[in-house]
């Protein structure tokens, strides 16, 4: 027999308990733009200005590629912590100005760094500690879940990595990465959830590429040597349906690749000679010239480091490094084609 008081508790306890996860909605795929070689005939490039004692380290392309959003990080074998990444949106249209407007996300992040996707939906956004979307065009940041950081210093681990909105825009999918190199693909309720309505097993230094109705796309890096390291091994990718959690082999980014992005069709890569090349396509797009020199006698080297790429197609980043012990300087390249 249950006594009044229990029953009071049990009854209490049902009261208290945490909803279930809202369920989120994976909509249809944005119409995607192939390349077209004839726009690239002309380009027009223009470089980004970087920090004089860091680099660009946030960075990602609007959607119809007129604008861009970037943060700076500091340079250094040392990570500093901040209260939340302070990202400048910028018009890529007008080199003379930029009409740049500040985009700030709040909690803790490492050097100033927020791994960020824009795609027609909207941005979505993880750092060390939050992840959630935002909308640049206002400079508003919504918050899905965080993480509390606690302890002097705090623990590194757990922490939000990459993600990207599905079409649609109503779920937003992040990866968890844990301190025993494992992580968790989850999918949120982009307005606003309890929890997460879905959540499947990741590999380690795997990243979220792109969500399109084949499922979110993840690329796995190969394993960092050093950050000298003259050769990088080839990545994979596979497709992960976060709801059934079935997968399927996705095409490789070429070997050649020294940077590569998709495109929502196929892969755009870059090779050393700074050639962008669409899928196997044997001539390049655009062919960049380096504006970093390295110094052999240093032991630095040139590597064309990241690639990004419009949804639209029709703009192009580029970033280049010189590496070396104790050494890393970046430019930023950004090529807009003739129709844009």
């Amino acid at each position: 027999m249950i006594r009044r008081s229990c029953l009071a508790a049990l009854v209490f306890l049902a009261a208290c308990s945490k909803p279930a996860p809202t369920p989120c909605r994976i909509g249809s795929d944005p119409l995607v733009a192939r390349f077209d070689a004839k726009g690239w005939a002309h380009p027009k490039e223009q470089m980004l200005d970087e920090a004089p004692n860091g680099w660009i380290g946030s960075f990602a392309l609007s959607p119809d590629g007129q604008q861009a959003v970037y943060a700076n990080a500091l340079a250094g074998d040392f990570i500093p912590t901040s209260d939340g990444v302070s990202m400048m949106r910028i018009n890529l249209a007008d080199t003379v100005d930029r009409h740049p407007a500040v985009v700030e996300l709040p909690f803790p992040a490492l050097r100033n760094y927020a791994a960020i996707h824009w795609s027609t939906p909207g941005m979505a956004w993880a750092t060390w500690s939050a992840f959630g979307t935002a909308d640049p065009a206002i400079g508003k940041a919504t918050v899905l879940d965080r993480i509390i950081k606690a302890g002097s210093p705090p623990p590194t681990f757990p922490l939000y990595s990459s993600a990207a909105l599905a079409p649609g825009g109503d779920c937003v999918a992040v990866i968890l990465d844990r301190e025993d190199a494992t992580g968790e693909l989850q999918a949120w309720k982009s307005g606003g959830a309890t929890g997460a309505s879905h959540t499947q097993k990741v590999l380690d230094r795997e990243s979220i590429v792109s969500w399109d109705s084949s499922g979110v796309l993840l690329v796995k890096a190969p394993p960092i040597v050093s950050s000298t390291s003259m050769t990088v091994a080839a990545s994979t990718a596979r497709r992960l349906d976060p709801v059934s959690g079935s997968t399927a082999v996705a095409p490789a980014p070429p070997a050649a690749a020294e940077a590569f992005a998709w495109t929502g069709t196929g892969w755009l890569w870059i090779d050393r000679s700074g050639g962008i090349r669409f899928g196997n396509t044997a001539a390049p797009l655009v062919t960049l010239k380096a504006t970093l020199e390295p110094n052999e006698k240093l032991k630095q080297h040139h590597r064309w480091q990241r690639l990004f790429v419009s949804e639209n197609g029709r703009t192009i980043a580029a970033e280049e490094a010189t590496i070396g012990p104790r050494w890393e300087k970046r430019a930023l390249h950004v090529i807009l084609s003739a129709g844009n």
